[in-house]
């Protein structure tokens, strides 16, 4: 597992590992931390658990790498909808079709469509 900080890849990427234990439980472990992360959560100390509360079909979590990118009801740039996600937020991607990617976001609210994929960050 690759894990780095949004915009800081080429200089701040860590090989850990991630760890199924069961249906409902994952662990995550770093060699090292993240500048600033252990402010939240320390990764490197021991793995750390995680349960999951509801099953979910993402492909692969991204961030927004633009100052703002708007959800749209179909792969058309006509069909904007009025939700959109600021810089640097996290939305999990169900599925991507050529330049697009239907995605989640989990917020006050969650919201659901399609998003130009050139507004999120490359893997």
């Amino acid at each position: 597992m690759l894990t780095y900080y949004p915009q800081s890849k080429s200089e701040d990427t860590i090989s850990g590992f991630a760890e199924i234990v069961n249906d409902s439980t994952v662990k995550i472990k770093l060699p090292q931390e993240h500048g600033g992360c252990w402010n939240v959560q320390h990764f490197a100390d021991e793995p750390v658990k995680f349960d999951i509360e509801k099953k979910a079909d993402w492909t692969q979590v991204k961030y927004v790498t633009v100052e703002k990118t708007f959800f749209y009801s179909e792969k058309s740039n006509d069909k904007k909808l009025k939700a959109y996600l600021v810089k640097n937020n996290f939305v999990c991607i169900n599925k991507t079709e050529r330049d697009w990617a239907y995605s989640t976001y989990y917020g006050k609210e969650i919201v659901t469509g399609w998003i130009k994929t050139s507004d999120l960050n490359n893997p």
